[in-house]
């Protein structure tokens, strides 16, 4: 039983498949935790890389309600793994989507 990724073993997910899970996953905090910035964060990037930027800004406002100081840069640095899981490059195309949706 369980999942099958494209590589063929068992219990992996596809990239992209994994990235909507936790998107949804993301959601539910967000929907739980109104004052709550960690699910905020990878939310605005996931927007606004998919084109759906209505969605990127309304998060990014929500941020920007709770702190409105909070600059990209120090949003990044709210999930301090987020480099050894996606990679520095990654990481820089995040923050310009970051301050896409309006985060200075």
């Amino acid at each position: 039983g369980g999942a099958s990724g494209l590589d063929g073993r068992p219990g992996r997910l596809p990239a992209r498949r994994r990235l909507m899970d936790a998107a949804e996953l993301w959601e539910q905090i967000r929907a739980a935790s109104p004052d709550l910035i960690a699910p905020r964060v990878p939310l605005v990037s996931y927007y606004e890389k998919r084109g759906r930027y209505r969605e990127a800004r309304t998060v990014a406002a929500e941020i920007r309600a709770i702190n409105p100081e909070l600059s990209a840069e120090a949003a990044v640095g709210i999930l301090p793994e987020l480099a050894g899981i996606i990679g520095e490059e990654e990481v820089a195309q995040f923050k310009l989507r970051l301050q896409s949706a309006g985060l200075q």
